[in-house]
This record gives C-alpha cells, sequence and structure tokens, in this order.
C-alpha cells in the first residue's frame, strides 16, 4: 500500500484531528480497511451521522474513497475504503511554514501524552510484571535508507497488529528527522 502523503495544512488538519484518528484506526482495524460509516459508529459507540460528518472531510482530501455499495432492505449502503494506514509529511525547502509549525506542535504534544503515559504505567506498576523500553539513537542514513527504515518498520507494524495470545504495546511514535545536506 502506498503512503499518504501530507502535503497541505487542510490535509494535515483533517487527519490529525483527534476523533478522525479514531476513525481511521477503526477503519485499519477493518477486513481490507473497507466499512459503512454506520459500521465505523457501531464500532466507536457513536451515531453514524458524526462519522458521516467527518468522514466527508475525509473523502474531500482523498483520504476515503467509496470502494462498493450494497443494497440491504431496500437501502444502498456505502462502503468506504481507507487508502492508506501509514501518512507521511514530507517537509522541504518550500515546505508551508504554517504546516511545518502545526507538525512541531503536533510531535510535542505526542511526546507529551507519551511522557504522562509512561509516568502513569511507572506508578501503576506497583508489584505486577511490566517492562517499559526507550531507546534514542542518532543514525547515519542515505535518503534511500531512510525509505527503507521507514517502510520495515511499518511492514513490522501491519504484521504484529491483533494477534491472540501477545502483549499489547500501549504506547509506539517513530519520528525520523532527516535533515538534507546543505
Amino acid at each position: 500500500m502506498e503512503p499518504f502523503y501530507v502535503r497541505t495544512e487542510e490535509e494535515f488538519n483533517v487527519i490529525y484531528h483527534s476523533y478522525r484518528m479514531k476513525i481511521i484506526t477503526a477503519f485499519s482495524q477493518q477486513e481490507n480497511m473497507t466499512a459503512t460509516f454506520k459500521q465505523i459508529g457501531d464500532l466507536l459507540g457513536d451515531a453514524s451521522s458524526k462519522v458521516t460528518y467527518h468522514g466527508k472531510m475525509m473523502i474531500q482530501i482523498g483520504l476515503l474513497k467509496l470502494d462498493h455499495t450494497n443494497i440491504i432492505n431496500g437501502i444502498t449502503a456505502k462502503y468506504y475504503r481507507l487508502v492508506s494506514d501509514d501518512f507521511r509529511i514530507q517537509l522541504d525547502r518550500k515546505s508551508d511554514p504554517v504546516l511545518e509549525k502545526k507538525l512541531m506542535k503536533h510531535q510535542a504534544v505526542i511526546a507529551l501524552d507519551s511522557l504522562d503515559e509512561m509516568k502513569a504505567l511507572v506508578g501503576a506498576l506497583g508489584n505486577k510484571p511490566r517492562s517499559l523500553i526507550m531507546s534514542s539513537n542518532d543514525l547515519y542514513l542515505t535518503d534511500e535508507e531512510v525509505k527503507e527504515l521507514n517502510e520495515l518498520i511499518h511492514r513490522f507494524a501491519q504484521k504484529k497488529k491483533k494477534r491472540e495470545n501477545t502483549r499489547k504495546v500501549t504506547c509506539y511514535h517513530l519520528l525520523v528527522d532527516h535533515k538534507d545536506d546543505e
């Protein structure tokens, strides 16, 4: 599956919205990433009208597309497909400075939320066996190696979604800051 490149502030605002992220997650967990807005609403415990409202924004930027229709009891059910669950923002010298600033704020919020989750986990450990792993490395990679690393991690994460008899990892974020040589 091809990645979805976020190139505009509008696309960023649509994708990186807390409720729409829940919709994206729900679609990505469906077989073939296809479902109706009603199915997603039921899964999230919300009215289909709420999912439809947010879903239309996702359709406008090309993140969701109509996959097929099915007539059920005389009503046409529209099945939408998530075009990708791999979102990438590629900033370069011509990037919109507003988009760049929003991305940095978004990453800061994710980092702070992760720290809060970690503090809650550590505080809740008690005598329960748990492991917290944190690593940080400087890597020296070519442009191709950056792409290879991202694809490797994405494929690995896709293989590990919802498997029986496994532990759930509650927090996973990857931010690759690849600076172009001057």
